[in-house]
């Protein structure tokens, strides 16, 4: 069978597609994967056909330079250009089903134009939240219906992203904030199993120093990687002669002196599946692909949140005993070191938990169950 997967530009969004991608690839079915350039390089390597949606450099310039008619107006024009883009793919290479980004609208109303079995994918139980909802659904789409020959539509942007007859919810129950919608399917997280061995260096049972997994923003917004790079240097110089060893994954800039018995490692992009196992502790600043690999592991969660739906992650963690949260930017010295400190005796001793919610995640099935309801879709299988 042929499948179309089509994130949105966000990485952390495109990352989530991937072991789907090599899942679908793995049982023998072909993948369209739909995305800007370098996503679709990212999908051809993990197995797919990568489609070059459309070079957005030019929609970019305008959201750099035109704030006047707000974000919205600017996504509308994301929305537009690679709908078409997809459109004339599709015609071209039809697919028996399609996974969309639910912020992906543009993606959707393709779906519909074209007839396509298609399901959406969720990123996290934030984009439920009235406080969440109010930019990216703000994204006008009637004009672009209007050009595909759809039927003007009450919904907003976020609505017309979700599929009438599946819907993916990359979390498990006990996670939930929000009711979840009736075509909702909890799958855990879709950051796959093992994909592989860990560096020698982290898996020595010798070596008994705690070990952090640091994990920065991999967004293209230059202010938050700027921001996550100034926290994770604070952090570091905080584990000034706290001996421990640290992997840095991300591309935020760092500055500051190395800290004194901290074994300190860098990795633009790490495979998550194959080294979360290995980790007594993840600091993150609120990525929820990063949450749920965690979680999936039982490793407790240190959230420094900056915007979007990273507060609301870290407050989710915090009240259901699952990790702490520390304002990058309020909290007194000493702060994030006491945090590190507390999360790793819960590690050794306060795991219930944590046990509970990877146990759940571990049945909820991830990528797996996610493929077989997309074959299952795209054959037409009856109670999908």
């Amino acid at each position: 069978m042929r499948f179309c997967l089509a994130p949105s530009m966000m990485p952390g969004h495109v990352l989530a597609f991937l072991p789907l991608v090599r899942e679908l690839v793995g049982r023998g079915h072909c993948v369209l994967f739909c995305a800007e350039p370098w996503a679709a390089r990212l999908g051809r390597e993990a197995g797919a056909e990568g489609v070059d949606v459309v070079d957005y450099s030019a929609t970019r310039r305008l959201s750099a330079k035109d704030s006047r008619k707000g974000r919205g107006h600017v996504a509308a024009e994301f929305a537009r250009r690679g709908a078409w883009r997809l459109m004339r793919t599709l015609e071209r290479e039809p697919v028996h089903a399609a996974l969309v980004d639910q912020m992906n609208p543009g993606a959707a109303l393709v779906m519909r134009r074209l007839d396509v079995a298609w399901a959406s994918l969720a990123i996290g139980p934030a984009l439920s939240s009235p406080t969440m909802r109010d930019w990216p659904s703000a994204v006008p789409l009637g004009a672009l219906r209007r050009e595909l020959g759809l039927p003007a539509s009450h919904q907003d942007s976020l609505l017309q992203g979700l599929s009438p007859r599946l819907h993916f919810l990359p979390w498990v129950a006990s996670l939930d904030v929000f009711p979840a919608p009736p075509q909702g399917l909890h799958v855990g997280t879709m950051t796959g199993e093992n994909a592989g061995r860990p560096p020698r260096w982290l898996s020595d049972p010798a070596d008994v120093r705690p070990r952090l997994l640091v994990s920065s923003s991999t967004s293209a917004a230059r202010n938050l990687r700027r921001k996550t790079g100034e926290f994770v240097s604070r952090l570091l110089s905080e584990l000034d002669g706290f001996e421990s060893r640290v992997l840095v994954t991300g591309e935020a800039p760092l500055g500051g002196r190395r800290a004194r018995g901290v074994e300190l490692r860098f990795a633009a992009f790490a495979d998550h599946s194959s080294l979360m196992p290995h980790f007594d502790l993840v600091v993150t600043h609120g990525g929820w692909g990063t949450i749920m690999s965690a979680l999936r592991h039982a490793v407790p969660v240190l959230v420094a949140p900056f915007e979007r739906d990273q507060p609301f992650n870290g407050r989710l963690c915090r009240e259901r005993g699952l990790g702490l949260v520390v304002d990058p930017r309020r909290a007194p010295r000493g702060s994030v070191r006491r945090a590190v400190e507390e999360l790793l005796t819960w590690r050794r001793s306060r795991r219930a938990a944590l046990d509970k919610t990877a146990r759940e995640i571990a049945r909820a099935g991830g990528v797996r169950v996610v493929a077989d309801a997309l074959v299952a879709l795209a054959g037409g299988a009856r109670g999908v």
